[in-house]
Order: structure tokens, then C-alpha cells, then sequence
């Protein structure tokens, strides 16, 4: 009898022994997997060789589909807004933690700017600065445009200025002095928003702020009645930046007769000349992927008595059709507007400058 229980002792150790084992190798199996994620891919990335990054990601992907890294670097490399958005959501939605979870989560902030979706890219900026301190800047940014977007200047001004006094990186007090000179501009100071924008031009010339910063800033000069300095500083924009994201807006003034303002202006009367150098704003009511459904939404406004233009903007090579409420000579009239078409649909709109 003894034998026999240490005989059963024996195979007892024996099977624990295994157990230890077998979970030991799956244990190791699983950091092996977690490990796997090629980070040649990281440093072609930071050479600048797409090409090579991209081979390797696709390679990786087709062995490793459900790896964080693996879709967030497939999101990045995505052209598609939406499916980049997807797949980084997928990379969030891991339970395993990874270095990029920051990145990920302000990229998705970033889209969701773009969609006007502000609550949300708000949101999101604020999950990648806890996950990530380093995403503080960009985190702010994207509230402060956010906030901007939604006419909440105050905090808008508050989330630039922080941008600017915790001394960042560079390429970001470019986008703070930009997107402060915006909240003023906004509120009709044009002098703070000159001096803002001409942070930008004197500073941060190579950055991408600028050319946005140069249109601004010529505006500015139309704005505060003096058309010389509009003229030349609008002339250098279309100069230097014929592709620019303002340059439609400003070869339709030019068209209009605002850059020979300075030396036609008697010709013009003052209610023609206010007309020509003011922003014009609308109340962007929708967005729409479906044609259908923006027609439908513009045609009942229009029964209303509302005056409605479509537009059509391609984002992320998507055609989206916007439905514009008015062309408002004041800001202080959008707004009017935009509140009572809020209390009439029951949702939140947004005023745009046209």
C-alpha cells in the first residue's frame, strides 16, 4: 500500500509537472506573439521609406490580422478616412496595451474634427493625453479647434494659449497662434488676429500654418479698412500659394474687384465696398454621403422660406453634399439664424465662412 500511494504521488507530480509545462509554453507562445511586430517597419517609417514599410506591415498582417500595432500601422497607411478610422478603432478595441494606443486615439480625434463630430474628436483628445502625456499639444490643439468650431471661444483662446505657454515643439505654436488669431477673427477683433497671424508669418514660415496664416492676415487688412496692405498681402498669397486652400476664396474676391479696390474705390459706394472686402458666413445645417437625403433636407428648408445652396466637398476621396443656410454679411446674423434654425430642427449647427 505505501508503494502503491507514493506510486499515485509520482503520477500526480508527474501531471502537475506537465501542467506547469504546457501553460509555461503558452505563456511564452503568447509574449512570443505579443513581441512579433517587426520594428523595422517603425524605423522605415522614420527614414521616410514608405515603400519597404509598407511590405513588411503587409506581410506581418497576413499572419498577425488582429495585432494593435499591426491595424493601427495598417490605419495609418489607409487613404480612406473611414477605413482608417476603423481600423484604428480596431487597434483600440484590443485588450493588449501597445506603445502607439496615444497616436491612435488622437488620429481618431483628428478624423472626428473632420466630420465636425466636435464632442467626439474633443473626447478622444483628451483619452490620448491620459494614455500619452507626450500627445498634449496635439491633444489641445484638437480641443481648442473643437471648441472653436462650436463657438465656445473662450475656451477655445484658453486651450491655444496653453499650447503656447508649456514651450512644445515647434510645429505647434504654429497651429496655436493660428488657431488663436481664428477665435479673434471670429470675434471681429482684427487687430488681436493680425497679431497672432503675424506670429505665424515671421516664425514658422516653413510650416503649413503659414500660407493659412499669410490669407488670414490679408483679410485682416480688408477688414480693418485699409485695402493697400490687403492688396499686396493678398497678391503675395496667391504668389506663392496658387494651389492653396484659400485660393479659390480669394481669386473670387479678386474677381469681385477687391484687389483694385485701392485704386477704383470711388467708383465703388461704401455699401459696395462693404460688401466686397466682408466674409460672408452661412449656417451649415448637414453633410450628407447620401445626395438624396441633402436634398431632401434643403428642399424643406426652402419650402420654409429659407435661402439654401448644396455644395459638394470630396473628403478622403468621398464626395459628401452640404447643405448651406444663408449668406450672412455679419457674423452676429449667422448666429441669429443658427439659433433658430436649432430650435426649429432640434440639432446643433454650425456657422462656416464662405
Amino acid at each position: 500500500m505505501p508503494e502503491m500511494r507514493q506510486l499515485g504521488q509520482l503520477q500526480f507530480l508527474k501531471i502537475i509537472s506537465s501542467f506547469l509545462l504546457l501553460s509555461l509554453f503558452v505563456f511564452l507562445s503568447e509574449a512570443a506573439r505579443c513581441q512579433r511586430f517587426p520594428e523595422e517597419i517603425v524605423s522605415h517609417l522614420k527614414a521616410g521609406q514608405l515603400k519597404e514599410a509598407r511590405a513588411l506591415l503587409e506581410d506581418f498582417r497576413s499572419s498577425e490580422p488582429d495585432d494593435p500595432r499591426g491595424l493601427y500601422y495598417a490605419g495609418c497607411f489607409e487613404p480612406n478616412g473611414e477605413l482608417s478610422a476603423d481600423l484604428l478603432k480596431k487597434s483600440l478595441s484590443r485588450r493588449d496595451d501597445f506603445p502607439e494606443r496615444g497616436e491612435a486615439l488622437l488620429k481618431l480625434g483628428q478624423y472626428y474634427l473632420s466630420k465636425s463630430m466636435y464632442l467626439t474628436a474633443a473626447s478622444q483628445a483628451r483619452q490620448s493625453f491620459k494614455v500619452d502625456s507626450t500627445q498634449h499639444p496635439g491633444a489641445l490643439w484638437i480641443q481648442g479647434t473643437a471648441n472653436s468650431a462650436s463657438e465656445k471661444s473662450a475656451l477655445a483662446e484658453e486651450n491655444f494659449q496653453e499650447i503656447l505657454k508649456s514651450g512644445g515643439e515647434r510645429q505647434w505654436e504654429a497651429w496655436a497662434n493660428l488657431g488663436l488669431g481664428d477665435v479673434y477673427y471670429q470675434q471681429g477683433d482684427y487687430v488681436r488676429a493680425q497679431s497672432s497671424y503675424r506670429e505665424v508669418m515671421h516664425h514658422h514660415r516653413k510650416s503649413p500654418a503659414y500660407s493659412l496664416a499669410l490669407a488670414q492676415f490679408a483679410q485682416c487688412q480688408w477688414e480693418l479698412d485699409d485695402p493697400e496692405s490687403g492688396e499686396r498681402f493678398t497678391k503675395d498669397y496667391l504668389e506663392q500659394f496658387p494651389q492653396g486652400v484659400l485660393a479659390g476664396t480669394l481669386r473670387d474676391l479678386v474677381s469681385a474687384g477687391v484687389i483694385r479696390l485701392a485704386s477704383e474705390e470711388e467708383k465703388l459706394s461704401p455699401r459696395e465696398r462693404a460688401r466686397l472686402t466682408s466674409t460672408v458666413y452661412s449656417v451649415q445645417v448637414g453633410a450628407f454621403a447620401s445626395k438624396a437625403n441633402a436634398y431632401k433636407m434643403a428642399q424643406r428648408l426652402k419650402d420654409r422660406g429659407y435661402e439654401v445652396e448644396l455644395r459638394t466637398e470630396t473628403i478622403n476621396r468621398r464626395r459628401f453634399y452640404k447643405v448651406l443656410v444663408g449668406k450672412f454679411l455679419s457674423q452676429k446674423r449667422a448666429r441669429e439664424v443658427k439659433q433658430k434654425l436649432e430650435a426649429e430642427e432640434g440639432d446643433n449647427f454650425i456657422i462656416v465662412i464662405r
